[in-house]
């Protein structure tokens, strides 16, 4: 099952006159800068554009075959400033979810969270969205907002990859992707740093970037194996504060219970007996605590 979207994106931290490409799983697409021609035509299409400033619009893709029921990795690179470089330069990640998953999920931002309504979608608030102009999206802004890449996204998608939060059903990862982590403490600080690192980087190829190539590991042998990307020691300091509240939050969520959390059975209470010359009153009652993974 699958089905096909024109992506847009948000480059604004890094200089247009290079090349940039787009990975949908084994697929890959060039991306094209905008134009206003361009960008008009595609407000037409997503309602989420007509809110987004020009300048923080810069790129689209021509229509990406992505999965249907499942979230899917989409990662951009440019080429390589380093001749050491292992791989391509990788500047954006996002979570992609299928369509008919955010239209589902739409309805939980009416919801009430622990701090209260939750309004304004925090990606939009990153794109420059104020509360002022639109206090409530409505429903076809968020759904489109989905089609959107941006710094904030690549945020988010490095706490999704937790062994305890990633996975492959639709609308589990749905309601982490779009309902938990953008609203984690610490989660604005982690996208400016991805941003800060990639410009700083595009600059001076010395500094670096906020994710950098390696060789892997063999396994089997301990030698080295095909590269991968590691992240910067400064991206793993900010993801700490969104990750840890991330994965607070979904182990106190009911909706996420056997998804992030199980309740074990068990006995609640278990009498011990008093040993013999023990003052009287010392037994006492052992109560397990609820048992979360």
């Amino acid at each position: 099952m699958y089905e096909t979207a024109v992506l847009h994106f948000d480059l604004s931290h890094l200089s247009p006159e290079q090349p940039f490409t787009l990975y949908a799983g084994s697929r890959r697409y060039k991306l094209t800068a905008h134009t206003r021609q361009s960008l008009a035509r595609s407000r037409r299409r997503n309602a989420a554009l007509a809110l987004v400033p020009d300048e923080r619009m810069t790129h689209f893709s021509g229509p990406v075959r992505l999965p249907g029921n499942s979230p899917l990795l989409l990662r951009v690179t440019a080429p390589k400033l380093r001749p050491d470089a292992l791989l391509e330069r990788l500047v954006l990640t996002s979570i992609h979810l299928p369509h008919r998953h955010r239209v589902a999920g739409v309805a939980r931002r009416r919801q009430p969270s622990r701090a209260g309504p939750r309004l304004l979608s925090p990606k939009l608030a990153a794109l420059g969205v104020t509360d002022d102009s639109v206090p409530l999206p409505p429903d076809t802004v968020l759904i489109d907002l989905g089609d959107v890449s941006t710094p904030f996204d690549a945020a988010c998608s490095l706490v999704f990859h937790h062994a305890e939060l990633v996975t492959t059903q639709g609308e589990a990862a749905t309601y982490i992707v779009e309902h938990q982590i953008p609203f984690a403490s610490g989660i604005n600080d982690l996208a400016d740093s991805i941003s800060r690192q990639a410009k700083a980087h595009e600059a001076d190829p010395g500094k670096p970037n906020w994710v950098s190539s390696r060789p892997g590991t063999d396994y089997k042998t301990g030698g080295n194996s095909n590269p991968i990307y590691v992240w910067s020691a400064e991206t793993r300091e900010y993801l700490r504060l969104p990750l840890r509240d991330t994965l607070q939050n979904t182990k106190n969520d009911p909706q996420l219970e056997y998804q992030c959390w199980t309740a074990l059975p068990g006995i609640t209470q278990l009498p011990v007996s008093t040993a013999p010359g023990a003052p009287a009153g010392s037994a006492k009652r052992r109560r397990p605590t609820r048992s979360r993974r």
